[in-house]
Formats: structure tokens, sequence, C-alpha cells
């Protein structure tokens, strides 16, 4: 039978063979040749960017030729192995820096950096400091609100929007965008967080990993994630609705909630764009989409079958920052509701939340609705410097006249 030898190189490629080396000679592995020969073939196959088929297994490793449903069984060897190397990473690989991951119905290695994350900041106390900071905010919002002589929600107690939230027997669900970091090497030689716009889940990062396998000892997950200015504003106008109505409210950061949490509930999302996570399933049917490599918006008009797109930019001399933010009101079946306020920068909601949360400027955008609309989806260009001073401009506005259907299947 053909031997893999694994040449020595000064690359990245060179880590994965010395962790291969180490693997195959374990305890777990050595006296076990079919697995060595297995993972040696399969580690080669991926660092040449190869997925091997079953018949390809069979004939390079085990020298025979295969037919499927005839011995050897590759799925069954592949899933022995599977077993071994969890079992090596439970036991004596448990510290090791790389491991090797081959995913259910899959031939092709994945090398998954395990390096232990040093000089980090204690995750439980980050996290701890941006729950009080959003605890602080909601507990003085209805203190503020009920502060304030004669206030009134005014035309907002008469909203559609509002009021299929108020009067709903559906509890209700805020979720706020938090940003996915993952740690790296600083420029001031500490290990930190660090944050990429194209790197926006743990997939993302591994794609690059895969896509940049020299990076692989230098970064790592992490837990921790990060709230913009824009969650704790939107708070402090939001909360008043509710609070003035005695209406609980669930609040929720968008990286712990499943699409499980949704069910049956009514959903209020104010994040940017990257931060949808599952509730893209739900936003998806917007027809719009977000390109984080090109800072890109494509928003298709259903009313005039046409699609835009709308390019990032910053106004140099004015140093204004331009965002393009959508918001989305729509009711679903099941007499749920969702209301989305999606940005880029953080200016776009902060400006688009004051907007719809202001009884006058909701009353002005409420008259476009017909009485038969089930919801819309509007988008405005927000001009700010500083997340102060903005220009609001509608670009587009489409009412909705049917109900989002099977959101659960």
């Amino acid at each position: 039978m053909p031997d893999f030898d694994l040449p020595l190189m000064d690359t990245a490629e060179e880590k994965i063979n010395n962790s291969l080396r180490k693997v195959l000679k374990s305890d777990t592995f050595n006296k076990s040749k079919t697995n060595q020969r297995l993972l040696k073939y399969l580690v080669k196959s991926s660092l040449e960017g190869q997925n091997p088929k079953e018949f390809t297994i069979g004939a390079e490793v085990f020298n025979k030729k295969y037919t499927a449903g005839q011995d050897p069984n590759i799925r069954v060897y592949v899933h022995n192995l599977r077993k071994k190397l969890a079992e090596y990473y439970e036991q004596e690989g448990k510290e090791d820096d790389l491991i090797f991951e081959i995913k259910k119905g899959q031939y092709k290695v994945d090398f998954l950096s395990n390096e232990p994350e040093k000089k980090k900041f204690p995750e439980s106390k980050i996290i701890f400091i941006g729950l009080a900071i959003i605890l602080l905010v909601i507990s003085n919002t209805g203190w503020w609100f009920f502060s304030q002589p004669g206030k009134s929600l005014g035309y907002i107690q008469k909203s559609n929007i509002w009021e299929s939230f108020i009067h709903s027997e559906k509890p209700t669900l805020m979720i706020i965008g938090d940003h996915y970091v993952f740690t790296s090497q600083l420029y001031t030689d500490q290990v930190g967080v660090s944050r990429d716009t194209r790197i926006n889940s743990d997939e993302d990062l591994d794609n690059y990993l895969k896509e940049n396998p020299e990076k692989i000892k230098g970064i790592n997950r992490t837990k921790l994630t990060y709230l913009t200015k824009q969650g704790p504003f939107s708070l402090f106008k939001v909360m008043p609705i509710f609070t003035l109505h005695q209406k609980e409210i669930k609040l929720q950061l968008a990286s712990e909630t499943l699409w499980d949490d949704v069910k049956g509930r009514n959903v209020i999302f104010i994040g940017s764009y990257k931060t949808l996570g599952d509730l893209s399933k739900i936003t998806d049917q917007l027809q719009f989409s977000f390109d984080s490599e090109e800072v890109r918006l494509k928003y298709y008009d259903n009313t005039n079958d046409t699609l835009f797109s709308y390019k990032y930019y910053q106004e140099l001399m004015e140093q204004a920052t331009v965002d393009y933010a959508l918001v989305s009101f729509i009711k679903g079946t099941n007499d749920v509701n969702f209301f989305f306020f999606l940005c880029n920068h953080d200016i776009g909601n902060i400006a688009t939340v004051d907007f719809f949360t202001n009884p006058e400027k909701l009353k002005q955008f409420e008259d476009q609705l017909s009485e038969n609309a089930t919801g819309f989806k509007s988008l405005f260009e927000v001009k700010g410097m500083e997340r102060t001073n903005f220009n609001l401009k509608q670009l587009m506005f489409e009412q909705l006249d049917k109900n989002l259907e099977n959101l659960w299947e």
C-alpha cells in the first residue's frame, strides 16, 4: 500500500504536519494503522484543497477497487476515525494548539485553532459591565418618563404599529444587535479583542482561517461581543411606550437569540445588518441584501420591479457619515408582529428610532398606509456628524398587503 509522506515546510502547513505527527505517535493512534493511514491521507488531501470521494479513498488508502456497498465501507472507517480523534482531544490532545475536525458527511479535514487565550480581559467582567449599562438604561427610562410633567405619548398610543405590540396578547421580545469579535495579537504585543466587519460569525471566522491558514495560531474565538451606541439610545426611546402601558418586554442580545426564542412572540429588532443571525430567515422575505465586503446595500423595489444599489461613503469635506437604514413592520401568521430597525452605522438606527417614537413624525409616516396594510418596508438615507445633527430622508416606501407565512416550518 502507498505511504503518504508529509514534507517539512516553513509555512502554516508545517504547523499542521507537526500536529499530525504528534497525533499519530499518541497512545490513541499508534496501535491503529488503519486510522493512521486514513488521517494522513485526509490531512494531505485537505492541505491540497481536495475533498476526496469514497472510491478515491478506497483506492488510494486501502489499495482496493471500491464499489459503493462493498468492503471497505469508507463511511464506517471515517466514522471510527472521528471517534478516535474525539478520544484523543479529550485526553492526550486536550492542550494541543491545533485540532483536526472531520464534519459528519464530509471527508475534508478542518484545522481549528485551540490556542489558549492569554492576557485577555476577563469575559465575565466585560459582559457584566455591558449588561449593567443596559439594565441601568431600562430602569432609569421609566423613572425619567414619569418624572416629566404632563408627558404624553400622544399619537403613539393610537399608532397602528405600536398598538400591535401594546395591546397584543403575545409577549414581546426586543433584540439588540451585538457585534462579533475574536481575539488576536495587538500592536501593543498584548492579546485583545479585534473586529473585522467581514467576519460576523464563527462560520465566517472558520472560513477566513481556511483561506488564511497562516493566521490559525494568532486568532481565537471568544464568547465576547460588543454593543454600539445605538443600543442604549434605542432602549431609551422605546421603553417608555411599554412602561406607560405596564406592558412587559423581554430584552435579549442577538448573539444569544435562537430561532426557537422567536416563535410565538412579537419581535422588535434593533441592530446592524450584520447582526441579524437567525432572524435573517424573516428579513430574507423583504428582498434586500447587505454586502460586507463591498459595504453596499441592495434593495429590491417590488412596486417598480427594480433593484437599487447603495454604496456607503463618507462626505469628507463635511466629515459627515452617510447611512442607509431600513425600517420594516410586518405582520406574521398566528397574530405575531415584527418591527425591524436595520443599519450599517449607529446614526442610521439612532435617527430612525427617534423618528418612529416621535408622535408627529410617526403620524405623517403612517398616513402613507392604507387601512388594509399589513406592514411596510421603507429605506432612509441618514446623514450625521459624530452621531448627531441628523438629516433623514425617505428614499423608498412600500406597503405590504400580505402577512408573512410559513415562518416556523
